[in-house]
């Protein structure tokens, strides 16, 4: 894989929360978060790319609330209590 982050926060380690981030992708990282946050976070947004990341959370490795057409594969989430959680999202 390619750049790994780790965070400690009480926050998502990507979060993507606008419409205006339509297209967007998160590829290629290892991403652990040893705080009570999210891995990803992807809030009122469309169209957007998750793949080929490690995911290792406290919390929820993706959490996808009202988005849209949304393309999640080839992750891998390991020690996460829920790897994805889908709310008000459609088209995922």
């Amino acid at each position: 894989m390619g750049t790994s982050i780790t965070s400690s926060l009480d926050k998502a380690v990507f979060s993507i929360s606008t419409s205006n981030a339509k297209n967007t992708n998160i590829s290629g990282f290892t991403i652990k978060n040893t705080g009570s946050g999210d891995g990803i976070r992807i809030t009122n947004a469309s169209n957007i790319g998750i793949s080929k990341n490690t995911i290792t959370t406290k919390s929820i490795g993706i959490r996808a609330v009202s988005a849209d057409n949304l393309d999640i594969r080839n992750n891998k989430l390991t020690d996460n209590p829920s790897a994805i959680s889908l709310a008000l999202t459609s088209y995922a």
